[in-house]
């Protein structure tokens, strides 16, 4: 058993080190190399900096409409008017990854003076050297979705593993926003690795957002907890491919499918919110699957609640218990900004061109919608949720539409519906 557990914990830890996006390969010890030697003293840095910080609130690193609905169109008013012409994109990456506009914003001060002292190198590469890609939406684009990428397997390989079993790996138990944070401080910076990562973001952040300064750090405070649950009356299957993330679901009264009630659609396989890893908190919904320059048809709220218009092409829908969804590939939103809207309500359509689908850049194969759960601002599994009478199985991994796998069960009908298969909408569960 022992034996067992130094095994565990030091696969695990290598893992959420991995997570990271350093490279811990054992010839690094062989042929170190620049990049080996600074992918390895990230590392340290990024250890020592955990153990010793106070950790950064998830409510403070996500973004949580609920609790938070920040105005970035006046900050940027008020603090960084240069970056006006970069509002929309700022407001559909950070939407669409969920993580909060401060935290961006302040990674990107951090990386580049952007925010502060902004030059036309720095509105180029807002990271900096945190990203090879070139153009501020490019680099924004690629810089969230990495973070968001690394916070949801780390928060996956801690709730799988246990902390019980990984005492003597740092990572194991701190907080997944400060890995993360701390990670991409000190990633492909060297004047950055010379002083703490946490403390150097803390400070950013504190000169950018003095008044929230005090909240980004310390032992979290919930005020809409999960209610706790015995994992072990939910599926293997759901646990094991879920890192536990469908430990808790919304009331299966709550949601309908995401689009008018009365009619038929297509949904493909669940698969996670970019595309990879975990949780399988989305699913992709059509009328028919044409071709660009098709006709489209009217994307729904699943739930009532207020509205975010994060972009062109992105809505969120948040209800003041927690839970929302995203809505992504639209054209001709028809809500606003704090609107409330009942369930059933017409958003929009999903987006017949390319251009109108991908407002802020990204890859589509057709017009669909993708649709997407969240609670307290953190994407969420499907599994186990209603919509409708239909309850989700969400199978192995992204995309799988095997139907030993990924199915829909029908509790009116008492039977599955597989991918690919037409879905009716009868609203939510009676």
């Amino acid at each position: 058993m022992h034996i067992t557990r130094r095994i565990l914990a030091r696969c695990a830890g290598t893992s959420i080190l991995l997570a990271l996006g350093f490279s811990v390969q054992a010839k690094d010890i062989h042929e170190p190399g620049e990049t080996q030697l600074e992918s390895r003293a990230s590392i340290e840095i990024v250890r020592h900096s955990v153990s010793q910080s106070k950790p950064i609130r998830e409510s403070a690193f996500v973004y949580d409409l609920a609790r938070d609905n920040f105005d970035l169109s006046t900050y940027l008013d008020r603090h960084a008017p240069h970056l006006k012409p970069h509002e929309e994109a700022i407001s559909h990456w950070t939407g669409y990854a969920s993580i909060h506009p401060r935290i961006v914003l302040a990674l990107m001060d951090a990386r580049s003076d952007v925010v502060s002292h902004p030059t036309d190198a720095s509105l180029e590469r807002p990271f900096g050297t945190l990203s090879d890609e070139v153009g501020f939406n490019d680099q924004l684009s690629d810089v969230v979705t990495r973070l968001s990428d690394r916070f949801y397997n780390i928060k996956g390989m801690q709730r799988t593993t246990g902390p019980s079993l990984l005492r003597r790996d740092v990572e194991s138990d701190a907080s997944p926003a400060s890995l993360v944070m701390a990670s991409a401080m000190a990633e492909n910076s060297r004047s950055i690795r010379a002083e703490d990562p946490l403390e150097a973001f803390e400070t950013r952040f504190a000169e950018l957002f003095p008044e929230q300064a005090a909240t980004l750090r310390g032992q979290e405070t919930v005020d809409r907890p999960e209610p706790k649950q015995d994992l072990k009356q939910k599926s293997d299957r759901s646990l094991q491919w879920n890192y536990g993330y469908n430990s808790f679901v919304p009331p299966e009264n709550m949601m309908q499918m995401p689009w008018r009630q009365g009619y038929w659609w297509i949904p493909n396989g669940a698969h996670a919110n970019t595309g990879s890893g975990y949780p399988l908190s989305s699913i992709d919904v059509s009328y028919d699957w044409p071709r660009w320059g098709a006709q489209t048809y009217s994307v729904a709220a699943a739930h009532g609640g207020y509205v975010r218009v994060f972009s062109q092409c992105q809505v969120r829908v948040t209800n003041p218990n927690g839970w929302a969804t995203n809505y992504y590939h639209l054209e001709g939103i028809q809500v606003r900004d704090g609107q409330w809207v009942n369930r059933n309500t017409k958003l929009a359509n999903y987006a017949n061109d390319r251009g109108n689908a991908l407002c802020q850049g990204g890859s589509s194969t057709g017009p669909h919608l993708h649709f997407s759960l969240l609670y307290n601002g953190q994407y969420r599994s499907l599994q186990d949720v209603n919509l409708g009478p239909y309850k989700i199985d969400v199978g192995r991994w992204s995309y799988d539409d095997n139907c030993y796998n990924y199915w829909l069960y029908n509790e009116y009908r008492n039977r599955s519906i597989c991918a690919w298969n037409s879905i009716y909408n009868y609203g939510a569960k009676q």
